[in-house]
This record gives C-alpha cells, sequence and structure tokens, in this order.
C-alpha cells in the first residue's frame, strides 16, 4: 500500500507485470492535478505496468472530465440497494458567508435550530473567526483539521472518533474517507467564491 507519489520509487523494488493493482480515490487525479502534477503523472506512466489494474472512487467524475489516459478504460458502477438518496439544497448567503455561518451557529447553540451542526469548511482562519465571535467552547464545540496545521484555535484540535457536539468543524482533512456517524447530524457545506480555499466545486467535490 503506497500514496499516488510513492508508487514510482515502489516499481524500483517489484516487478509490477507480477502484481494487480488498485488505484482508490481516483476522481483525485483530476481534481488535484493542478498542484499534485508530478504524483498524477506517476500513476498514469506506471498502472498498465501492472498485471490488472482498477481506478475507484464514490466521487464520480462527469465523463467529458476524465482524463486522456483514463478514458479507453471500461467504466462499471456499484449500484446498491435500498440507497437514501442525499438532497443538496443551496442557500445564498444574504448577508455575506461569515455573518450567515455565524446566525447559524449562534441558531444552534440557543435551541432555534434542533440536532447537531456539521459545518465542512475548508480554513482554519474562517474557523477560528467563527469561534471567536460566538460563544463557542470546547464544551459545545470540535475542530476537526490537518495535524500539520500549525494554527492555534480556542477550541482544541478534535479527532472524527471524539463524541459529537452541538457544533462540529470539519477541514479537508476528514473530507473523504472519514466516517461519522451521528443520528441527530445537520449538515453545512461552507462555499466561498470569494476565497479559494473555501470554495467547492458543486459539480465534482460536492457529491
Amino acid at each position: 500500500m503506497v500514496t499516488y507519489d510513492s508508487l514510482p520509487k515502489l516499481l524500483n523494488h517489484i516487478n509490477p507485470s507480477d502484481y494487480d493493482i488498485l488505484i482508490d480515490e481516483m476522481h483525485i487525479l483530476f481534481t488535484q492535478y493542478s498542484f499534485r502534477s508530478k504524483a498524477a503523472k506517476g500513476i498514469l506512466r506506471n498502472f498498465n505496468k501492472f498485471n490488472n489494474y482498477t481506478f475507484m472512487t464514490a466521487t464520480p467524475i462527469e465523463d467529458e472530465f476524465l482524463l486522456e489516459e483514463l478514458k479507453p478504460i471500461p467504466v462499471v458502477e456499484a449500484v446498491w440497494e435500498d440507497v437514501k438518496e442525499v438532497t443538496i439544497i443551496p442557500v445564498r448567503c444574504k448577508y455575506g458567508v461569515k455573518k450567515s455561518t455565524i446566525g447559524l451557529v449562534e441558531q444552534f447553540i440557543n435551541g432555534t435550530s434542533e440536532g447537531n451542526l456539521y459545518l465542512f469548511v475548508n480554513s482554519v482562519k474562517f474557523i477560528k473567526d467563527i469561534v471567536n465571535s460566538t460563544k463557542l467552547s470546547n464544551k459545545n464545540c470540535r475542530v476537526i483539521y490537518s495535524d500539520n496545521n500549525t494554527t492555534e484555535l480556542p477550541i482544541k484540535r478534535g479527532k472524527t472518533t471524539d463524541q459529537p457536539k452541538k457544533i462540529n468543524f470539519i477541514t479537508s482533512t476528514a473530507f473523504e474517507g472519514a466516517d461519522i456517524y451521528d443520528p441527530d447530524g445537520k449538515i453545512v457545506v461552507v462555499s466561498d467564491i470569494n476565497s479559494p480555499h473555501t470554495l467547492l466545486d458543486i459539480s465534482t467535490q460536492l457529491i
């Protein structure tokens, strides 16, 4: 098991034709190509050296966005029974993204809105601004963000395995590959066109 970046190194130690290869989260080859082109090219140049190869993802990409190297590969779609369809309701922030988010947090804190709020937003600075502008503490809030981020917050760094809090901020460190169980969870994705860190492409990433 290796990262995208390490596949070329692995080939120095094995005969790839003796192995099958599974490339998981293959949509990353598209969504992160611009800033991880070396890692992406390491996959695209080497996958067909293996005995068999499979590209897998639970994040579908429209055919027009598939990389040229992958277009000839047959596509198999797994259809699950009894799937609960997720409905995405776009909401325009009447008072701006930050003010609207603060208002939303306050609704859950004061009990106007029921359940536990999960805010997916890829900016620790944005989270810090919201925390400093509201009555949030370690008692009612957790923040899940990368261990590599050195930004200090009034709220201690949380984990996906922690008990749910009334307000839960989650950055891209857990956007993919993390399962969080909370029957009272209400999900809001913050997408701000004025900030590249908080903008989510609705056609790819949000799905």
